[in-house]
């Protein structure tokens, strides 16, 4: 196992963890909340066994380029803040849950599925598409396809690209679209946070995308400009929040959600 005691910058050259022999990183990697920047390639070569990422945020490479098969993976509270795909790829043969978790980029560049294997995806968020490709197992035989669309669950999630999966062809699907502006202007911050659970950190707003809510940052919040006016703006990472643009002759009253 890693535990991640502070912010790093990745060193010239560093090897991914698991090496080029073939053998997979086992365990679970904690970044306690941490940054890891600087990276020219995935932090993990490869994520085998029962394995976890959790609480990190990189830059410069993924968390892991591709997940072995007959593995059970879950990665939670993790974040890419660069254009690049937060997770490489996961074997067809593998389980994978992926809750909490965002990218300004794809959140997964391959997503394989096979019958019988469960790829779940909760409460995430990308700045372009969930999934940049979309692969079938059909190496069992027959018209399978649609049992191997089942086995993805996507719930709570959100991306401004347009959809590679939906609820007609994929049932246990609920991916909602956003706009650009509504991803960078926090709405989808504040969505985000309206329904956490339990171990999921809260998300703030900062440099157009939603972060985690840490360091200083303060969770984003929604303001109501006038009564029931339907006028919202969110605040950014340190709780600021811009008035809208009104016309001279109107006065604005606002109260936040919390009442105050």
């Amino acid at each position: 196992n890693v535990v991640l005691l502070a912010d790093i910058t990745a060193p010239k050259g560093f090897a991914a963890l698991g090496g080029s022999n073939g053998a997979a990183f086992l365990g679970t990697f904690d970044g306690r909340g941490h940054t890891i920047s600087g990276l020219s390639g995935d932090l993990i070569r490869t994520l085998g066994g029962t394995s976890a990422v959790r609480d990190l945020t990189v830059s410069g490479g993924g968390l892991f380029a591709a997940g072995a098969a007959n593995s059970t993976l879950n990665v939670v509270n993790c974040l890419r803040t660069d254009n690049g795909t937060l997770i490489g790829s996961a074997a067809d043969t593998s389980v994978l849950t992926v809750s909490n978790c965002g990218s300004r980029g794809a959140l997964v560049g391959m997503l394989k599925l096979d019958q019988g294997y469960a790829k779940k995806f909760e409460h995430c968020y990308s700045a372009d598409k969930l999934f940049q490709t979309v692969s079938l197992d059909m190496t069992t035989g027959g018209d399978t396809s649609q049992k191997h669309r089942n086995s993805l669950t996507v719930s709570d999630s959100y991306q401004t690209g347009d959809d590679l999966v939906n609820n007609s062809s994929f049932p246990n699907v609920q991916l909602q679209k956003v706009t650009a502006g509504q991803l960078s202007g926090g709405g989808t911050a504040w969505t985000l946070n309206r329904s956490t659970t339990e171990g999921w950190t809260l998300w703030a707003q900062q440099d157009g995308i939603p972060v985690f809510a840490l360091d200083g940052r303060r969770q984003a919040y929604r303001v109501e400009f006038g009564a029931k006016s339907g006028v919202y703006a969110y605040s950014d990472a340190e709780g600021h929040v811009t008035v809208p643009a009104k016309q001279s002759s109107q006065v604005w009253s606002f109260q936040r959600e919390d009442g105050s």
